[in-house]
């Protein structure tokens, strides 16, 4: 009985050391670490924002909002009746389109050129 208990103990421990085996499975061709040896094209845009001009015009005064889907306000700003409102606003460059608030209603705002018109229609 004893020696089947220390030939099962050898066995476990056995299997135990082996087991805590660390294997490197880094099939990776490419070992670099550093950035300065990255090859980057000459025209890679490294910004992470674009500038945007906006120029809205409302039927009526209040107050426009201005915020991504997840509701984050970029800008804020009161609208005057009939006057055009000029601005420039910095937004992530991932960002396609911005949720425009005024007057109760939310309309969605493609971010497709440097400068956008829009008009608060009745």
């Amino acid at each position: 009985m004893r020696r089947k208990f220390i030939v099962l103990f050898l066995v476990t421990t056995t299997i135990g050391i082996s087991a805590c085996k660390k294997y490197d499975n880094d099939n990776s061709t490419d070992k670099s670490k550093n950035v300065e040896t990255l090859k980057i094209q000459s025209a890679f845009n490294w910004k992470t924002t674009k500038d945007y001009s906006f120029n809205l015009l409302s039927y009526a005064s209040g107050i426009v909002e201005m915020s991504d889907k997840d509701g984050k306000v970029y800008y804020k700003a009161m609208l005057t009746q009939n006057q055009p409102s000029t601005f420039k606003l910095t937004l992530p460059t991932l960002m396609k389109e911005l949720n425009l608030s005024f007057s109760g209603k939310t309309t969605i705002c493609q971010l497709d050129a440097d400068v956008i018109n829009y008009e608060f229609l009745k």
